[in-house]
């Protein structure tokens, strides 16, 4: 590869990861009151004052996988995922 298509693509790579970054910082400030950015699942989910707990849902994900969740005080599921 010559040496201008080298720079092309570590220019174009680089114009990629500022848009990628500019995206999240700006769905991190989107959230409404009384929510938080969870980047993990790439949304903003509810913050709930109060400790929260963590429960297994045995069977709850395809592939007989369990999902793990946290329960909020006033009984929400948020920040559910599948785990073995």
């Amino acid at each position: 590869m010559n040496q201008f298509a080298t720079y092309f693509l570590l220019a174009a790579c680089a114009m990629g990861v500022q848009v990628a970054l500019t995206h999240t910082a700006s769905a991190a400030s989107g959230c409404r009151r009384g929510q938080v950015y969870n980047s993990r699942m790439g949304q903003c989910i509810p913050r709930e004052a109060g400790a929260s707990t963590k429960v297994f849902i045995p069977h709850g994900c395809p592939y007989n996988l369990d999902k793990s969740c946290m329960k909020t005080p006033s009984g929400r599921l948020v920040q559910c995922h599948c785990v073995s």
